[in-house]
């Protein structure tokens, strides 16, 4: 009994000792996984060095708003820069692809304080000031990589100033008319040329609806707008768009996606080289945190999604709807060139060239009393010549991604006819032939009066 006694002791001692040396081993590496605290605070002090060294200023020669900020973005260990646009005297907005994932999803609207700081320009009689974050007001939720698809790219932050410190700042007016089709745009930026000084600058953009890029941006109020001709660099994300009367038209969201570029130029489809593209949240369809004025238009809040994306672009590549605009002139041109009869025109593709010819055919006759005196009413067999553009017509994407068609009219053609104005005259239809040098007559029988 004694000894089982013992035995039991020893055993409860043994145990003891290893939970005990456990938790001192738990301990041990909790507190070696935590930073020390001054490793802790040399690094945000030699972050709060670099914060030190930021500033925005003006492009030589312009006369900037004063209401573009310089957004910094502490991301971890570097810095990340954007652009913002100050719309009243204490909230700025920029676009919520801007932030980190963690600013953008945390739950903490304070967490911005240390993380979000934003930098004025010298403007008018107010010097230049950084200014913290106090808050997080709204940030729009992205979902996926495409920023064809991210409904609007919009965050709200709330200046930790007071409002009379702004009141030399005029604030950016929000506009909710829609961005038209080819509607020229001035784009205010920031440029981050280095890591330390930000430039404000102007570009130009335009407008471009149902592209190939953006299929679903196809009215004036479709939330995600494309823009080309404004080049995108570090620290315009954010950039604001005005119109006329200096109204906020749209906020600049992403450049186009490298693989996208990648595609269109390696396509073979280019009728001329890529311009810079751009998506745009249209102001039209933003969210609205200053005041009550919401988007009301129903496109602001269609259905955006890829397979109706991959569906649309589908479409675009498969259509001939551009060439229709110059097969009604092809049509004209042949109507104008001889009297005798109104024609038609097929356009039809070679595969082995990519490229569509004109084919025409006669569809009725004109009235005799406009042409029956100059052939005379009892010849038998008229034939006559047309010399015309050998149409060459190609359908491809220009510089915005848009399909359009192209045609070459360099290269001349003779086509000739023969018909017989005695049949006309006596039974009001006759025969027609037609043909080029070198190809097969075509022959159309019982062509009859126009109605």
């Amino acid at each position: 009994m004694l000894l089982s006694k013992a035995k039991n002791w020893t055993l409860n001692c043994t145990l003891l000792a290893l939970v005990l040396a456990a938790v001192s081993c738990g301990k041990e590496a909790e507190i070696k996984d935590k930073k020390p605290v001054r490793e802790q605070e040399a690094v945000e002090s030699a972050m709060e060095a670099e914060l030190q060294k930021q500033s925005v200023v003006c492009d030589n020669g312009l006369s900037c708003p004063g209401s573009i900020a310089k957004i910094v973005i502490v991301d971890k260990d570097k810095l990340k820069f954007c652009t913002g646009v100050l719309v009243n005297g204490v909230t700025v907005a920029t676009s919520s692809s801007c932030l980190t994932e963690g600013l953008r999803t945390s739950g903490d609207a304070t967490r911005c304080a240390k993380d979000v700081h934003i930098f004025f320009p010298r403007f008018g009689i107010s010097a230049a000031q950084r200014v913290k974050c106090r808050g997080m007001v709204f940030a729009s939720p992205l979902p996926g990589k495409d920023a064809t698809l991210w409904r609007n790219d919009i965050a709200y932050i709330d200046l930790n100033v007071d409002p009379d410190d702004m009141r030399g700042r005029r604030y950016a007016r929000l506009s909710r008319d829609g961005i038209e089709d080819r509607k020229f745009l001035t784009l205010w930026k920031v440029d981050a040329d280095n890591g330390d000084v930000g430039v404000i600058r102007r570009d130009e953009c335009q407008a471009l609806s149902k592209s190939y890029v953006n299929p679903l941006s196809d009215t004036q109020f479709s939330p995600v707008m494309t823009m080309v001709g404004c080049e995108f660099k570090n620290g315009n994300t954010g950039g604001m768009l005005l119109g006329a009367g200096q109204k906020w038209r749209g906020l600049l969201s992403q450049p186009l996606a490298t693989d996208m570029v990648k595609f269109l130029n390696n396509s073979g489809r280019l009728i001329e080289p890529l311009a810079p593209i751009v998506h745009v949240s249209n102001a039209a369809c933003l969210p609205s945190v200053i005041d009550s004025d919401v988007p009301t238009e129903r496109d602001c809040f269609k259905d955006l999604n890829v397979t109706q994306m991959d569906r649309r672009r589908a479409d675009i590549l498969s259509t001939t709807a551009p060439f229709e605009a110059i097969r009604e002139q092809i049509i004209e041109t042949f109507n104008k060139t001889r009297a005798y009869f109104k024609w038609d025109v097929e356009l039809v593709k070679d595969d082995g060239q990519g490229t569509y010819r004109v084919v025409a055919s006669p569809r009725c006759m004109n009235p005799l009393e406009g042409w029956i005196g100059r052939v005379g009413r009892r010849e038998s067999k008229y034939v006559y010549s047309m010399t015309l553009p050998d149409w060459n017509l190609s359908l491809g994407f220009d510089r915005g991604s848009r399909l359009v068609s192209r045609s070459d009219e360099s290269e001349k053609q003779k086509i000739y006819v023969q018909f017989s104005p005695k049949q006309a005259n006596d039974t009001t239809r006759t025969y027609i032939y037609v043909w080029r040098q070198n190809e097969t007559t075509r022959v159309f029988n019982d062509i009859s009066f126009c109605e």
